[in-house]
């Protein structure tokens, strides 16, 4: 008789330490949530979660978006084509104009007109290059969205129920069992189990 007092007495001081820890761990919780609002609520926080946000926002419409990410790779595109007319089309251009002169002074005619329409030529070709890089890029990127959501697509883990994904069932607890949460973490104290 003696020692099943002892037990219950043992078992009482242990739930009476797990409620103190879970009312600890539930005032940690709050005091945690109100440091976490202090840290957000200061400018420098706020831009901080707004990268956040945005990163997270951009990185999400890439992998799901297949129209973001060609529109993404044509805007790239035409920045590629546009660096082009601006810097190497107009080097080109005085290069045939110095060959130009050159040939001028030779009194080679014919080699001062090859290279004014080789030079109208590249402008000619520099300004199709810009018109049409944006359109060939969004169709790139639509090309390369559509493959790797066909990729995605052999890969994925087989479905059961017509496509819908497996589900599973939480085991069953006997009707002496008692659970007791303390922060994200779960104490199940079978009570057939102490047996003292």
């Amino acid at each position: 008789m003696a020692g099943r007092r002892g037990c219950v007495r043992s078992l009482g001081a242990y739930l009476i330490a797990a409620n103190a820890v879970t009312i600890a761990t539930q005032i940690w919780m709050g005091v945690q949530w109100l440091l976490n609002a202090a840290l957000t609520a200061n400018p420098i926080g706020k831009i901080i979660v707004t990268i956040g946000a945005l990163v997270g926002a951009i990185i999400y419409a890439w992998r799901n978006c297949g129209q973001f990410q060609a529109i993404l790779q044509g805007v790239w595109k035409f920045m590629k084509a546009m660096f082009n007319w601006i810097f190497v089309v107009p080097i080109k251009i005085l290069f045939l104009l110095g060959k130009m002169i050159y040939d001028a002074l030779r009194f080679d005619f014919d080699a001062v007109a090859e290279d004014f329409n080789e030079a109208k030529k590249d402008k000619y070709d520099g300004a199709v290059g810009l018109a049409t890089s944006f359109k060939k890029g969004y169709e790139e990127g639509m090309k390369d969205f559509e493959a790797a959501q066909a990729a995605e697509g052999t890969n994925a883990p087989q479905t059961q129920n017509n496509g819908k994904p497996p589900t599973t069932k939480p085991p069953k607890r006997s009707k002496t069992d008692t659970t007791k949460a303390i922060g994200s973490k779960k104490i199940v104290i079978i009570s057939r189990m102490i047996t003292c």
